[in-house]
């Protein structure tokens, strides 16, 4: 819970933390209802979503060496989460310049991810996982472009400890077997609109974790348009606790939020308890396709800060 506001800088700070903390106890949900191959696709989770970057023109080519160009580029889960589809479209001088769909999967031969796709203007692209941690991802690419020239490059994403920026590097770029000048662009997130949100969050979520007795503990969230009610169970379904409350989506400058007063405990030990907040509590939450993740723990006096992944729920 969250009784106090934090500046951006702080916020941005704590949320790089608690993107970063891979060995606290919350755990994300079995996610069985998807495709095997959605697993090896997971360390790309943080890239969906829709993004605006822009850049300048490393050698002459469709632009001006040194021209300025901007675009959008997004990510989504296709196909049952077996596959992921990337779309980006780049603009300069208010003309498409480039445009292209790309999709990653999973190899089952190669083991590793790979990269397909094409583009507006008749290029081929192909690519491999090099590797990967939670804020770097490298592909090794090569293609034709499409009067057959051969082109290859190294590219690299590094992500911003806050998750809200990525810069995109290729280098190592050879065409047609010359050597060619490194190409960088940044992309910034574009936040959904909380009407978006405000829709998208309705429903039943679910994840596990582990209590501070080292107990396995089954939520379920189910959301509706202005309350949520979450349930905790044992290991053996036993319910635990339930409390509801009101809630409210705002936007904190870059941040959207999820907001409530406090609750009421209507099942477990301390049924009929009402909780209330001397300000109303918040945090910062992120919803995408069929997950819902929350940055809770921010606050001065909340303890450490965690990440919380709650998994769709379809009925």
């Amino acid at each position: 819970m969250m009784p106090r506001l934090l500046s951006d800088s702080v916020v941005t700070l704590i949320v790089g933390v608690a993107l970063s903390a891979t060995t606290g106890t919350v755990a994300i949900a079995q996610q069985s209802a998807f495709h095997a191959h959605s697993e090896h696709l997971q360390i790309l989770q943080p890239l969906l979503g829709q993004w605006e970057f822009e850049g300048a023109a490393a050698n002459e080519g469709a632009l001006p060496a040194g021209a300025e160009f901007k675009g959008t580029l997004s990510l989504r889960w296709i196909l049952n989460r077996s596959a992921m589809e990337l779309k980006f479209r780049t603009t300069a001088d208010d003309r498409v310049i480039a445009q292209g769909l790309l999709h990653y999967s999973w190899d089952p031969v190669k083991k590793t991810v790979v990269l397909d796709g094409r583009t507006r203007g008749g290029d081929v692209i192909h690519g491999e996982w090099v590797s990967a941690d939670e804020k770097t991802f490298i592909f090794k690419l090569r293609g034709r472009q499409a009067d057959g020239t051969s082109k290859s490059s190294t590219r690299t994403i590094t992500l911003a400890a806050d998750n809200q920026s990525q810069e995109i590097v290729w280098t190592d770029q050879m065409i047609g077997g010359e050597q060619a000048p490194d190409t960088k662009v940044t992309a910034r997130r574009v936040p959904r609109p909380l009407r978006d949100d405000r829709a998208a969050v309705i429903g039943t979520w679910t994840t596990t974790f582990t209590n501070d007795e080292g107990k396995p503990i089954r939520a379920v969230k189910e959301v509706t348009r202005n309350r949520e009610t979450v349930h905790y169970y044992a290991a053996d379904d036993t319910i635990l606790r339930t409390h509801t409350n009101r809630y409210w989506l705002q936007r904190r400058g870059d941040y959207n939020t999820w907001t409530f007063p406090g609750m009421k405990i209507v099942a477990g030990k301390e049924a009929g308890k009402q909780i209330r907040f001397p300000q109303a509590a918040w945090y910062i939450y992120r919803v995408a396709e069929d997950t819902l993740t929350e940055f809770q723990g921010l606050g001065e006096d909340d303890g450490k800060p965690q990440l919380v992944t709650w998994t769709r729920v379809n009925e």
